[in-house]
Parts: C-alpha cells; structure tokens; sequence
C-alpha cells in the first residue's frame, strides 16, 4: 500500500512552495485539527505556528484523527463559525 501512495513524495516536492504561502499570508489565517491525525496532527500543529507565525486561531481537537469533518461534523463546523466570528472583527 504505501508504494501506491504518493503523496509524501508531493509534500516534499512542493514544500517550499506550500510553506512559503504559509509565511507571506495577508488574510486572517486558522487550523482545525486532528490531535490523534498520525500524518498531520499535534507535531504539524507546531510546525503550523512556525510557519504562520501569529494565526488567529488554532482548534486542536482531542481524540479525533485524519478526517475531522467526518469524525466531528459538529465540532468543526463550531470551530468554523468560531474562525468566522474572529476574522470579522
């Protein structure tokens, strides 16, 4: 299976590009995210902060894997309208 995946060799390829839009962002900027996630959770939400520097919000949520919308609708929608709220302001 991991030889039909090749999205690893995609992040590394398009790193600097991906990050770099991180970095130079001008518009309110936030992450929802899965802690448990084994491919992008609490180790990529501090590598996130680093990168973004000051992001108006970061939502970690607790015991919820890679697919966050479909393992806590509720949840990530609340944390949506909670970004939408700050980035009015």
């Amino acid at each position: 299976l991991h030889k039909l995946i090749d999205y690893m060799k995609q992040r590394r390829h398009h790193r600097p590009r991906w990050v770099g839009a991180l970095e130079q962002q001008r518009i309110p900027i936030g992450l929802i995210n899965g802690s448990m996630d084994p491919i992008s959770g609490a180790h990529m939400v501090a590598r996130y902060k680093e990168a973004v520097g000051n992001p108006l919000m970061i939502i970690s949520l607790q015991d919820i894997g890679h697919y966050p919308q479909w393992e806590a609708p509720q949840q990530v929608h609340d944390a949506y309208r909670q970004f939408l709220t700050a980035a009015a302001q």
